[in-house]
């Protein structure tokens, strides 16, 4: 069999109500792979995120037109914090160029092959944002405007302005005075698949990494940008032609190494553990930023490209999705205007009882205030809905596809990087080449692991899973990769 291959770029303007100017374009990147009996369409799309109803929704509305199998459709957000919310998009419009798209695809297609590279980092370029904290505080999550010290992400800052809106600006404790190094493990590989035709012209390439792109959003001047993943995209096709696409692998516990000159923070009106978002003093800076890391990134890339002897041709195509199902949370309220007030409650009493708590006490009070105030979103942004509340799960999927011997495994929303062990683990042992990625047809909110969740904080805060579902989720992933041996 042999695999044909076409990519196409098209611009997400006018799908969405822009409320601000833009820095860059954010677009959606289509790779489809045609094979004789099978076809795969990798849509890659600069947004933060899209709940699963609605990706159902544009994969029911594109299947049907194209009349082939919705399986053959996966979608994937590199998660740009600074892309168009999926609320705010015309799904009818959306669907309407995808298809378009893929129709073009399908007359543009060539006969290709392909290399693939890993290259590890060494942490270089991201980090582990949570940190586990001294007298029982758990972890604090560090999103951005930690201090460069010794080489190292020194978050100490931030954390003490976060115990400080919480118990008041004479709040000391001596084990904070000491930098709090932001550099726990992570995944801190960089994959790379290129495409060539017969005649050695690169098609494109696909480039994963694990890291928050989030760099884009911390100005003054917020503006829409694809951030660091759509400046590693230009830069590759200014480089070597072709059209390049991006996968965000599993990063909810990992951002950028990001290192800017920071306004002060601001403190927080009332005692719940708000994530610092810092600003950079320059309205331009953090697109900078998002460039250099780009271009780190890419030159990673340029430095260990493939010989000519690497590139195999494209013989093998093959695809595969697996249903799940989330169990939510015992303690998620079915009604927001109770859990809004239930929040309010507590916040209210650690006000009244400032001081009187030991520390510990306090950050899982302001962990349980946090997630009742975070209900709204739940259902607002649709991975809640009052039917999927009443059944008690969130059905999701995990889609994957293989080309050649190379595997390529969707992870659903916000995963934490530690899911992807097992079966990168399997992947290693038995010699199979394996990239994993995130937000794949959809997110479900936080996906911390359940060795992480008694540590509390934002990701678990946002998060709608009930204990032990993530461990489940970790094992499906693996038996979704091993059945392509």
């Amino acid at each position: 069999m042999t695999v044909k291959l076409a990519i196409s770029t098209i611009g997400l303007n006018g799908l969405f109500q822009e409320k601000m100017k833009f820095y860059d374009p954010v677009e959606m990147v289509i790779f489809s792979f045609f094979g004789n009996d099978v076809q795969t369409h990798l849509v890659m799309c600069d947004m933060m995120h899209m709940c699963f109803p609605r990706v159902n929704e544009l994969r029911t509305k594109i299947s049907d037109a194209l009349e082939i199998a919705s399986k053959d459709l996966i979608f994937h957000f590199t998660h740009t914090h600074t892309g168009p919310r999926d609320e705010h998009m015309d799904l009818d419009e959306m669907a309407s160029r995808i298809i378009n798209g893929i129709c073009e695809n399908d007359k543009n297609k060539v006969a290709g092959k392909m290399a693939s590279i890993s290259i590890d980092t060494e942490g270089s370029l991201n980090i582990n944002r949570r940190k586990l904290m001294p007298e029982g505080l758990g972890k604090f999550t560090v999103w951005t405007g930690c201090d460069e010290n010794e080489g190292k992400m020194d978050g100490s800052r931030l954390a003490i302005n976060r115990l400080k809106c919480w118990l008041g600006e004479d709040f000391e404790l001596d084990q904070l005075t000491d930098p709090l190094y932001y550099d726990d493990d992570r995944d801190t590989m960089l994959n790379a698949v290129i495409f060539k035709d017969d005649q050695d012209n690169v098609i494109g390439s696909l480039t994963r990494f694990c890291a928050h792109p989030a760099v884009a959003g911390h100005t003054l001047d917020k503006r829409y940008s694809a951030d660091f993943p759509g400046f590693v995209r230009r830069i590759l096709k200014e480089k070597f032609g072709g059209e390049h696409g991006y996968l965000t692998g599993p990063c909810g516990n990992i951002c950028s190494w990001e290192v800017g000159d920071w306004l002060p923070l601001k403190s927080v009106d009332h005692v719940s553990a708000g994530v610092s978002m810092s600003k950079m003093k320059g309205l331009d800076d953090c697109f900078l930023e998002a460039q250099r890391i780009a271009g780190e990134l890419v030159n990673f890339i340029e430095k260990n490209l493939p010989s000519d002897s690497e590139y195999r041709s494209m013989q093998t195509l093959d695809n595969n999705i697996v249903d799940f199902k989330v169990e939510l949370r015992e303690d998620l309220f079915g009604d927001i205007d109770k859990a809004k007030a239930e929040s309010v409650r507590i916040i209210e009493e650690l006000e009244k009882n400032r001081g009187e708590h030991s520390l510990e006490t306090h950050k899982k009070l302001v962990d349980k205030a946090n997630f009742y105030g975070y209900h709204g979103s739940f259902f607002d942004r649709g991975y809640v809905t009052s039917d999927s509340y009443k059944k008690g799960y969130v059905t999701i999927n995990l889609p994957s596809f293989k080309l050649n011997d190379l595997i390529f495994q969707g992870m659903p929303g916000e995963s934490f990087w530690q899911t992807a062990v097992p079966v990168r683990s399997w992947a290693k042992d038995n010699d199979v080449p394996l990239v994993t990625f995130s937000f794949a047809n959809g997110s479900v909110t936080y996906l911390p692991t359940d060795e992480e969740r008694p540590f509390g904080d934002y990701e678990t805060n946002f998060s709608i899973c009930k204990e032990g579902v993530v461990t489940k989720l970790a094992e499906e992933i693996l038996n979704s990769s091993q059945q392509y041996k």
